[in-house]
């Protein structure tokens, strides 16, 4: 018996701008840099969290997405409509935290994004049909393309991070058609073996 996750059971889901007038939010916020804060390690963050405040500036042309691509906020930075999807969905292994992103030029600030902490990590890749480079400490560094294997006895949540890769956020389908249904922008979902890196 084929002990593969047949394609369309798990995605990938990256956070990524599909064209360049979509806002990348560059730097990382003082409070997380003098904390050293992660939310992308795929466990629980404990402690009272403030409000997480960061200055930003946005040129005329620029939109900001649903997902902001924010590499410095280590973890995914989402609208509150996100959230709420996310919610409805029963998805309740998932801290979030409230941000303030103030724009620079205006002053204007928005209070619509929670940095979003996904809890849990779990190994579905198949190595031996995968195609990876290895950093000595057995994580993976490059990606070619990933086969995944049949997790289910594990009873993984329907959102997780791969545990051998953590910048990835892994999603089932269900949760994937529930996201692109109301087509969120600054997302892009990934089948596994079409993804690299």
């Amino acid at each position: 018996m084929d002990d593969l996750l047949p394609k369309s059971m798990y995605w990938i889901l990256i956070s990524e701008r599909s064209d360049d007038n979509q806002f990348y939010l560059d730097g990382t916020p003082p409070l997380i840099s003098t904390n050293e804060w992660s939310f992308e390690e795929g466990s629980a963050v404990t402690g009272i969290i403030p409000e997480i405040e960061m200055l930003y500036t946005i040129e005329p042309n620029e939109i900001m997405t649903d997902n902001l691509v924010s590499p410095g906020f280590r973890g995914l930075l989402i609208r509150n409509k996100v959230k709420g999807l996310l919610e409805i969905l029963g998805l309740d292994n998932i801290q979030y935290f409230k941000t303030k992103l103030i724009n620079e030029k205006t002053k204007e600030s928005t209070e619509d994004y929670y940095i979003a902490n996904i809890i849990g990590t779990y190994d579905c890749v198949d190595y031996d049909k995968s195609d990876l480079t290895f950093w000595d400490d057995g994580d993976i560094e490059f990606v070619e393309s990933f086969v995944f294997k049949d997790i289910s006895d594990q009873e993984p949540p329907e959102i997780f991070r791969l545990s051998s890769f953590l910048p990835l956020v892994i999603i089932t389908d269900r949760v994937k058609k529930a996201l692109d249904k109301q087509d969120y922008s600054g997302f892009k979902y990934y089948r596994p073996e079409e993804y690299y890196s």
